[in-house]
């Protein structure tokens, strides 16, 4: 009789830990469609990318100064 009664919790802790397997892996495969989505969309804006990477560059260093400045006065 108590094999009986431990064997729903049994069951119930399989199907907990198939859910939580089965989440993982959709969420693995989310991540890797999301990555490979970035990826061409990098490809196909790539010069757009570079024009904003390089319009990004000068607010960049006047920030990274800035800090310098902030750092060297302590």
């Amino acid at each position: 009789m108590n094999e009986q009664a431990q064997n729903p919790q049994e069951s119930q802790a399989q199907t907990s830990a198939s859910g939580q397997s089965s989440k993982a892996i959709l969420k693995y495969v989310v991540g890797l469609v999301l990555i490979l989505a970035g990826a061409v969309l990098l490809w196909t804006f790539r010069s757009e990318f570079f024009t904003l990477v390089l319009g990004c560059l000068g607010p960049f260093l006047l920030l990274a100064g800035a800090i310098t400045i902030a750092i060297a006065k302590e």
